[in-house]
């Protein structure tokens, strides 16, 4: 991350000083940071990104023109996200972050007071007054799991309190807050959630072997890509690989993304041997026009090829290195489990995958972001402006005193298949089989017979043992439609820096 945002500095001095590349418009004047001092500082930190870096850059030149220094930066960074001429928003997700370090603790799977579950809000009744939770899975060792939480519980009160389409926002709000938590399912029992805690979410929840009458199906649940990650799925991976798995079925279905490095290591795992022991090309990317004439003058390359020796520097500066090389799966097949939560990085795996293998998507269509983005903190951005003479050191001293929490996620190119096709864009990657996932089905995330599970497996040539389903005390499950927007939208797909030597 160091290294990306002196590339920006040095990226931000370029554009005034080279003659092929103005400045856009010449923007705002410095004028007085007194009114409020955290929006002065955070506003000359996001524009100058903006300008620089952000993909769409010149289709917003105007409003980076009149970037007014005194408005509230969130509310600016946002409006200001690219627009097509019909007035449909494009960037759904380039955004200024409260607190840096937050941020990148999520992006790393640790989450600060965290009860470890993960939950879908839906209607109890055809009336649509009543919202219950039901869970679509939990996190090892977390406080959900402990508690005897499982997939297809039915929350219908949370302490105590029943939750209606007017109060469940103020319900959950007040109750998760760190503290334990009542609650009261729809089968009767009640449960009492543990506190909160601060916890590594292993986004690698399952990795098993189905035997397919002379084929094997390894079932990989993957939930985010979060650079920890690594040893589990080369492990995973590794394991498929022993096994002689010659069908991968990918569940996708809840992972919204995560960091660029990560995805690429794991299609160094799926893709054919051969094509990843020659390096051919694994994906490509465009850039604003200003930053691929940078990147050409410099003899940097867009371009990501397959590798199995990994050695980098994470975002706080911690040290990754590893090999992938006797962890190729050797599978034939992908079936790939998806939803409206496969997003970003996820959706650009199963783009790289396909002109090398068979893909097969089955779910819903995915949530269609194609662009990657970098997560720069605001009190790097500071030093290096003070460094460079930008800022001045009493200047410095206040940006560091008034904004240095903050940070800027900022989409800064566009992924594209080794042919140049990108294939979430605009709105999403359409399932080659359409199906519902049905947390209420009786059936844990793993279990052959699962919804989605089970449809991956009929077309690996498996034969599941009919069962009936195990159904806890109480009456049966009711009859539930999700609430539309209830479950977050982002989707993030990472960068470490700009292509480098």
């Amino acid at each position: 991350m160091k290294h990306f945002v002196r590339t920006v500095f040095v990226l931000c001095l370029l554009l005034a000083s080279l003659p092929s590349c103005n400045k856009l418009g010449g923007g705002p004047s410095h004028g007085d940071e007194s009114e409020n001092p955290s929006y002065y500082y955070l506003n000359r930190f996001s524009r100058a990104l903006m300008e620089v870096n952000y993909l769409w850059n010149e289709e917003i030149s105007s409003t980076l023109t009149h970037w007014d220094l005194k408005a509230d930066p969130y509310a600016q960074v946002h409006d200001a996200r690219y627009h097509d001429a019909a007035g449909n928003e494009v960037d759904r997700w380039t955004q200024m972050i409260p607190d840096y370090e937050a941020f990148v603790n999520g992006l790393n799977g640790v989450s600060s007071g965290t009860y470890a579950v993960n939950m879908q809000l839906m209607y109890a009744d055809e009336t649509r007054s009543q919202i219950v939770a039901v869970v679509l899975y939990t996190y090892a060792d977390g406080p959900a799991r402990k508690a005897g939480l499982k997939r297809g519980d039915v929350i219908m009160k949370v302490n105590g309190a029943t939750m209606t389409v007017e109060n469940y926002s103020k319900v959950l709000s007040e109750a998760l807050n760190g503290a334990p938590v009542a609650l009261t399912l729809y089968d009767g029992r009640n449960v009492t959630l543990p506190a909160a805690v601060e916890m590594y979410e292993n986004p690698v929840g399952q990795a098993r072997v189905f035997d397919c009458g002379g084929r094997k199906a390894g079932y990989l649940f993957y939930s985010s890509f979060t650079l920890e990650s690594y040893a589990d799925l080369i492990e995973a991976c590794r394991s498929f690989r022993q096994a002689g798995v010659t069908d991968l079925i990918l569940d996708l279905r809840y992972n919204t993304g995560g960091y660029v490095l990560t995805e690429e290591m794991l299609a160094s795992m799926i893709a054919p041997e051969a094509s990843v022991r020659a390096g051919e090309l694994l994906a490509t990317e465009v850039y604003n026009s200003f930053v691929e004439r940078y990147l050409e003058r410099n003899g940097l390359d867009t371009r990501t090829f397959f590798r199995q020796d990994f050695e980098f520097t994470g975002s706080r500066g911690e040290k990754y290195s590893f090999s992938t090389a006797d962890a190729n799966i050797g599978c034939q097949r992908v079936f790939a489990l998806v939803g409206e939560d496969t997003a970003s990085a996820s959706e650009a795996l199963l783009c790289s995958l396909k002109p090398y293998m068979p893909v097969y998507l089955i779910g819903t269509k995915t949530h269609g972001k194609y662009c990657a983005g970098i997560v720069n903190a605001s009190s790097e951005y500071f030093e290096e402006a003070r460094k460079s003479g930008e800022f001045s050191a009493r200047e410095a001293e206040e940006a560091m005193k008034h904004a240095s929490k903050a940070g800027l996620y900022l989409m800064v190119s566009r992924y594209a298949d080794k042919n140049g096709v990108t294939l979430s864009m605009p709105d999403g990657m359409t399932p080659d089989e359409r199906l519902e996932e049905n947390p209420l089905d009786g059936f844990q995330l793993g279990d052959p017979e699962e919804t989605l599970l089970s449809r991956a497996l009929a077309h690996c040539g498996y034969q599941a043992a009919r069962r009936v389903k195990v159904q806890r005390a109480g009456a049966p499950r009711p009859r539930l439609e999700p609430v539309p927007d209830s479950r977050p939208k982002e989707g993030y797909m990472v960068k470490l820096g700009l292509p480098h030597e």
